[in-house]
């Protein structure tokens, strides 16, 4: 027996030395390692560094590899590339309208593995280096790598970039993909919306450049005695500093960072160090010389963040934080780079550096799921920003200097979470967390998903299991996954450990659907006893998303009474809260719960309410409260930043319309406009007089839209009616849009349409008085990957002294001319019964091609109301058309229009003239149309052609007041066909002058 004691006693040590090996708070089974030395120097008159990268791969997984693949991100910021063709609608194409001077790259020489040349094939930004020999379990390989990183600059720069004498790297080096338990290798091209995901390793970092560069770099610098001894630190200081070093020759810069996924640096001349020792770490920041004033107590905030992170999460692993004066905000590790002032952006800082927890110490895969980097990070920066102000406002000071003193609250936690999240879910646009971060049609709605959809799931884990239970499960996410690659899932079982809690039926509802919240009160009765009160009610659940219920009655003396209604009768009671029943909706997913509770002797129940901390995105929390439905009145004479939107009260918000035109002349009215969170039960009514008109002055309009119960998101019931420009109407019907969002497909609207049309206007030949119409409408919105525009297929149908019907096809295209220039085209095509003739009058411009449901102004199913084209129409205020047809009854319809324009200016300050947008447009339009119509009292078919070119010029937007002209200065009438000729007499001119100012503040809604 004695003689296997010491063979018992190696087998011991060799699993303990095992253990020891492993990740310590890794739940994987295995991760890999990648050790990386970068020598690289920086070449600047070529924009580039480069050098040699020697990589030690160790295979820690139980499968044999054959293959390294490797993530070369610069290489994407060029003409050609998958990001340029498909890129997001606002930028596709980016690169191609750049000279190639301002384009990344990232090349490589002849790589060896072990010492032998192996293959390298490079597709963009992505690399495959084939393995002569299999890399085995347990096995390593070390490759040696020469490349070179050319930096962008200009509008090629996204992450990594060369601007204004700073050179700023981020994924600058050939950079190992990750070989996950879970998903094997990650290879994720690079599009610039989702970050790096590499493995963690140590890095051995060599920057050699120009003597009086100072470099910020992710780790520790090993050799500070020699490139920062601290005559030349006192130099550098930000508090009192000499003057800008100009030594010539180079140095070398040596950082190491230990346990890392990654690295970046900012080189610069201009900086300026702050350092402040916070015990087990130290907190530096570098700043440019001319924003020192501005960068003050950047180096404590940090310092700060990361102690209360530690509060929050755990301890931090690492020896550094850093700041670095750097165009636009990202985050590396250890090294955050952000510009501006620290003064009223604390929160960007705060929430930059809370990056450093997640995603990288908490590793997770940011394109994928991007929701455990941002989303996590957000709700983490609320709840620092709220302990650094002592508020709950993220932003204490945003208000207009100069010529307003209000203090305008413009950015809190409502507008970077529940704010954007409820207008992506109240459109049926929301987006499930876990998808492809390169994956949506638009910017906004991959940051709903990403940033603000994550804090709302959050808080109602708060709200389902307490704060003190819900801050263990953060902690225990950060113990079990801190220096290893976590997913959903391994968050989803942290969480459940650190609660005591099975949470996979909460999880799952937000992260793998677009469920939203929605519960209500209903049927409350409150009935007095002998000695008590009775309250008994009815919560309603009216959207996917299922949680236990919590209530509070309200009291005359004004106390609240908390109650709740779990699931199960045997769930964990929650702190405050009495069980005032149980309502299984996992089980028994019934729609109601039907509650009854008796008050304590003295105490007299005023009204229930569902959630009464308020700690829930509920679609319509307007019925979340019993006997009254929350309102609001808001003023907005259009001076002072639009303010947010309420997401707890529905509002009504007025506004006053003021203008000239020269055909109309001035005019004045008030518009009021109202809605649940701007979009749901909506409407928009206006009325305003015209006193140059003859007849009746008093005009008007009114659309509003609700949502249709039991019905998809993005149905909705209309209704218009107005009285514009002699025509009268009163409709209804139907709209519904939708889109498949999870891949790039168009955006679809239709449209169906009863009404009634009266015109008194002497436009028409034949006396009309009432025509009842049938309209539907279709419509196509381009996708992601083509120039902006749109197709539409309409159809009217009525009845008045004749049946008639009108169809009608259009397209709008926006294309990019050069740099600088945009050119809208437009091309519509009609054909109308004989029985139309008398309502049918085409134009030549403005929005609507025939008048049969009113002008621009008035709504209908030719032009929704509440609609925005593509892109902004020329001249969009204008009442009345430039060029109308002769007023003959029309059939048949050709029209092909089209503009030139720029923008020259568009207001980008940060006070209270430049905060609302303001644009300077001119440019050249053209219309040309063929029209027809039959002489029914002869018998013959007449056609008609009629073209015009000429100037605009308009000033939009500013503060609500768009000021405008446009001139025809030539002209075709053919009929029959006469030449071109120029508009020849001042008269003529006169009458081709349309000219507009107009007041119509309308930026508060969308």
């Amino acid at each position: 027996m004695e003689s296997y004691a010491p063979a018992v006693r190696r087998w011991i040590q060799l699993w303990l030395l095992c253990l020891l090996a492993l990740p310590a708070t890794a739940t994987q089974p295995w991760q890999q390692e990648v050790n990386y030395q970068l020598d690289v120097t920086l070449d600047e008159p070529t924009r580039s560094i480069g050098g040699t990268a020697l990589i030690e791969y160790i295979n820690h997984s139980p499968d044999t590899l054959a293959a390294l693949w490797f993530r070369l991100p610069p290489a994407a910021l060029q003409a050609g590339s998958y990001v340029d063709r498909f890129d997001f609608p606002e930028d596709a194409g980016r690169f191609s309208r750049l000279a190639p001077d301002h384009f990344a790259n990232l090349t490589t020489g002849e790589v060896r593995v072990d010492g032998e040349a192996a293959r390298f094939d490079q597709d963009f930004s992505i690399g495959l280096l084939s393995l002569d020999q299999s890399l085995l379990p347990g096995d390593t390989a070390h490759v040696v790598l020469p490349f070179t990183t050319r930096f962008p600059t200009g509008g090629a720069s996204v992450r990594i970039g060369y601007i204004a004498g700073q050179f700023k790297g981020a994924y600058w080096y050939p950079m190992i993909c990750p070989y996950t338990p879970q998903y094997g290798w990650t290879v994720n091209r690079y599009f610039g919306t989702g970050e790096a995901y590499g493995e963690f390793g140590d890095f051995d970092l060599r920057y050699t450049v120009p003597a009086g560069m100072i470099v910020a770099s992710t780790g520790y610098l090993v050799n500070e005695s020699e490139v920062l001894p601290p005559d030349r630190l006192d130099a550098l200081s930000i508090h009192s500093p000499s003057p800008l070093d100009e030594r010539q020759g180079t140095e070398t810069w040596h950082y190491r960072a230990e346990q890392v996924p990654d690295v970046a640096f900012a080189m610069d001349r201009r900086f300026l160090i702050d350092r402040i020792d916070f015990g087990h770490f130290e907190s530096w920041s570098f700043v440019r010389r001319e924003n020192k004033e501005k960068w003050q107590g950047v180096a404590e905030l940090c310092g700060w963040t990361i102690q209360q992170l530690e509060e929050v999460y755990g301890s931090y692993p690492w020896p550094r934080v850093m700041a670095s004066d750097s165009w636009s905000a990202m985050e590396y590790p250890m090294l955050t780079m952000m510009s501006g002032s620290l003064e009223g952006s604390e929160y960007v800082f705060i929430h930059e550096v809370v990056h450093n927890y997640t995603p990288m110490i908490l590793h997770s895969n940011s394109v994928d799921v991007q929701a455990l980097d941002e989303g996590f990070t957000t709700f983490v920066e609320h709840l620092l920003t709220k302990r650094w102000y002592q508020s709950d406002f993220n932003r204490k000071r945003t208000y207009s200097r100069g010529l307003f003193k209000e203090r305008m609250l413009v950015e809190d936690h409502v507008v970077r979470g529940t704010e954007p999240y409820l207008t992506a879910v109240l459109a049926g646009e929301d987006l499930p967390m876990v998808r492809g971060g390169d994956i949506a049609h638009y910017y906004s709605l991959l940051r709903v998903s990403s940033y603000y959809k994550t804090p709302v799931m959050l808080n109602a884990l708060r709200y389902v299991v307490g704060e003190e239970t819900f801050f263990a499960g953060m902690r225990q996410f950060y113990a079990d996954n801190k220096l290893s690659h976590p997913d959903e899932l391994d968050m989803v079982n942290s969480f459940s450990n650190g609660t005591g809690q099975p949470l996979g039926w909460f999880f799952k509802q937000f992260l793998y659907s677009s469920d939203d919240i929605d519960y209500g009160i209903r049927d409350v009765q409150i009935a007095p006893l002998e000695q008590s009160w009775q309250v008994k009610g009815t919560v309603v659940r009216k959207a996917g998303v299922r949680l236990p219920v919590r209530l509070g009655i309200l009291t005359t003396e004004q106390d609240t009474l908390f109650g709740e209604i779990s699931f199960l009768s045997t769930d964990p009671p929650l702190d405050g809260y009495q069980r005032w029943g149980s309502w299984d909706q996992l089980h028994e997913p019934l729609d109601h719960y039907t509650f009854s509770v008796q008050m304590q002797e003295g105490i007299k129940p005023e009204k229930v309410m569902v959630d009464p901390r308020g700690q829930l995105a509920d679609r319509n929390p307007l019925d979340n409260v019993s006997k009254s439905r929350p309102f609001l009145i808001r003023f907005d004479e259009g001076l002072f930043p639009k303010p947010p939107p309420s997401t707890k009260q529905y509002e009504v918000v007025i506004s006053p319309t003021l203008g000239w035109n020269n055909p109309w002349g001035a005019f004045a009215g008030v518009r009021a406009k109202g809605g649940f969170f701007e979009t749901v039960n909506r409407f928009d009514g206006e009325l305003f007089v015209v006193p140059k008109q003859t007849g009746e002055s008093l005009k008007g309009r009114f659309w509003a839209a609700s949502p249709v119960e039991n019905l998809p998101d993005g149905v909705e019931a209309t209704i218009y009616t107005g009285d514009l420009h002699g025509d009268k109407w009163l409709e209804g019907g139907l709209r519904v849009n939708w889109r498949t969002w999870g891949g790039r497909t168009a955006e679809h609207k239709a449209t169906l349409q009863l009404g009634k049309w009266y015109r008194s206007s002497p436009s028409s030949l034949v006396p009309v008085k009432s025509v009842p119409y049938l309209a539907l409408e279709y419509m196509e919105v381009y996708p992601r990957g083509r120039e902006t525009g749109s197709l539409r297929a309409r159809m009217i149908a009525g009845d008045a002294q004749d049946a008639f019907v009108v169809l009608e096809f259009a397209s709008q295209q926006r294309l990019r001319v050069g740099k600088k220039y945009f050119g809208l085209i437009e091309t519509r095509l009609m054909r109308a019964t004989p029985g139309t003739s008398p309502r049918f009058r085409p134009t030549l411009s403005g929005a609507s091609s025939f008048s049969v449901l009113g002008d621009p102004l008035a709504g209908g199913p030719m032009n929704p109301a509440d609609s925005k084209p593509d892109t902004p129409q020329i001249v969009p205020a204008a009442i009345a058309p430039v060029v109308t047809a002769q007023q003959f009854p029309t059939d048949r319809f050709g029209v092909l229009r089209f503009s030139l324009e720029r923008n020259w200016a568009r207001s980008k300050a940060r006070h209270a003239l430049g905060r609302l947008p303001s644009h300077l447009y001119t440019g050249l339009f053209g219309t040309t149309a063929v029209y027809g119509w039959e002489k029914w009292y002869r018998g013959e078919y007449i056609y008609r052609a009629l073209a015009e070119a000429g100037l605009q010029v308009e000033l939009r937007d500013f503060y609500g007041v768009n000021i405008g002209g446009r001139i025809a200065v030539a002209r075709i009438h053919l009929e029959p066909y006469t030449p071109l000729r120029l508009a020849e007499t001042t008269e003529e001119l006169k009458q081709n002058l349309q000219l507009f100012i107009s007041y119509r503040f309308n930026r508060f809604f969308r």
